[in-house]
């Protein structure tokens, strides 16, 4: 993880360890905000955020416990932490679990009382889903055809003081990069009139057409925006970029499109 916080360009960072290859968590972040630990286990890292202008949050990194049979604890610590604080609270990581039917494709149905349980936790809680901009799933167990199974078992979460603190943002799904799981961002944006929405624009979405790989117009745009140097390497730098190329190829196919039916 250190070698991991140099290379993403963070100044801090808290690790709690694995238990063997399961579990493991670690925070990052850079001085430009104050991070004052509240508590954490194997399945939570919570902490107080504070930026220079005095703006005081809370964030917890959350971990449901894998073993179904043992996941009411986590449920059981959800709402130990409620009472930890009143501040305007974010809740965000994998809770191994889904809300409702349609959030999972393929595979044996979830059980109604698993997703009933983590229901229940939310509303004592007073945790409300963000929703996501982006692909439904989160998780995939990475097989093809009839044995594929998706889930949205990553989410982020907040409470409505939270939510009227910062009242502009989007939770975005990006895609899997070498992982079983799709990396989840919440972005604040108090410029933006896009809040807190599911599948928006579901048939405007960008998609990158695997026949273009073909043309040197496409790789000459790819390489010229990953080539402009970051002060800093971390994931709000990346995503611009991601959203960058997304802009210029689907202006480029547009009018190679107009060029074609012109000829």
């Amino acid at each position: 993880m250190e070698h991991l916080r140099v290379k993403l360009g963070f100044c801090c960072k808290l690790v709690v360890d694995s238990e063997g290859k399961s579990e493991g968590l670690c925070l990052l972040w850079n001085n430009n905000v104050l991070v004052d630990l509240l508590t954490y286990s194997n399945g939570h890292i919570d902490v107080k955020v504070s930026d220079k202008g005095g703006v005081c949050w809370r964030f917890t990194g959350f971990y449901g416990n894998p073993d179904r049979r043992q996941r009411h604890q986590s449920w059981i610590l959800l709402r130990r932490l409620t009472g930890i604080s009143r501040l305007p609270w974010l809740c965000m990581g994998d809770f191994n679990e889904v809300l409702e039917d349609v959030g999972k494709l393929g595979g044996s149905a979830r059980n109604w009382w698993a997703m009933t349980d983590f229901r229940e936790a939310l509303n004592d809680c007073n945790l409300e889903d963000m929703g996501y901009v982006g692909p439904r799933f989160t998780w995939s167990n990475k097989r093809n055809g009839s044995e594929t199974i998706m889930e949205r078992i990553d989410r982020a979460l907040c409470n409505e003081s939270r939510r009227t603190m910062f009242p502009q943002f989007v939770v975005r799904h990006l895609d899997f990069w070498g992982s079983d799981h799709r990396p989840v961002v919440v972005e604040f944006t108090p410029n933006s009139q896009t809040r807190n929405y599911k599948m928006a624009n579901r048939g405007k979405r960008f998609f990158f057409e695997e026949c273009w790989l073909e043309e040197q117009e496409c790789r000459d745009i790819v390489e010229t925006v990953w080539r402009i140097p970051e002060s800093q390497c971390n994931m709000g730098n990346v995503l611009t970029k991601i959203e960058k190329c997304g802009m210029l190829l689907k202006s480029w196919n547009l009018k190679k499109k107009v060029s074609i039916a012109k000829f």
